[in-house]
């Protein structure tokens, strides 16, 4: 039984798995109450933690059914793991598509500063909204960029801009990067002077 008081209360809820080097695999289940922790499941011993007294009872109603421990334990080393493999080898297989995600530079003068330019990079045709695009020279990245939000490209994918301000006499050997956890590699480009073949979306 959950300790209740007045008011709205929140009871969650996660599991998940992951396979580290050498084939080691971990895996959780566990449930919240409030923000802390309640009862989590201890894969190795195959028996639940009560993290808050009042979770004793549950702990040892569940602790009295091996069975669910057993199964939970079989879920989370094999078809977790599984389920895991297979989602992991469709993304990977989504970035060597023909249509991979693009990258593009490009300048323009900066109004009410001459001399300067701004620089603008824009990703675009990536599976989700967590992109990093960034701006370096060397293997330094350059502080100042200004980055949008990742935002739907009407297609099913997500893009991303970000703008550098740099004076034009030191805007040579400026590189624009995007990062994406789909991506083997980064994507890298050198800006240019002509104007996006894209739409970019306002700064």
């Amino acid at each position: 039984p959950l300790a209740l008081s007045p008011g709205s209360h929140t009871l969650q809820w996660a599991l998940g798995c992951e396979r580290e080097p050498g084939g080691v695999v971990r895996g959780w289940y566990q449930f919240g109450y409030d923000g802390q922790d309640l009862v989590v499941f201890d894969r190795g011993n195959r028996r639940w933690l009560a993290a808050l007294s009042w979770a004793e009872t549950t702990r040892r109603r569940w602790d009295a059914q091996p069975e669910f421990g057993e199964r939970l334990h079989r879920y989370l080393g094999d078809t977790c793991v599984e389920w895991l493999g297979r989602f992991l080898r469709s993304r990977r297989a989504w970035a060597r598509r023909a249509a991979a995600p693009q990258l593009q530079a490009w300048s323009r003068p900066t109004p009410g500063l001459p001399g300067w330019l701004t620089l603008g990079c824009q990703a675009w045709g990536f599976p989700t909204r967590d992109i990093e695009v960034s701006w370096l020279r060397g293997n330094a990245t350059l502080p100042g960029g200004e980055a949008g939000v990742g935002l739907p490209s009407g297609d099913g994918c997500y893009q991303r801009q970000s703008y550098l301000r740099v004076p034009e006499s030191g805007a040579q050997g400026v590189r624009c990067q995007a990062r994406h956890g789909d991506l083997e590699m980064p994507l890298e480009t050198t800006w240019g002077r002509c104007a996006p073949q894209r739409p970019p979306v306002p700064p």
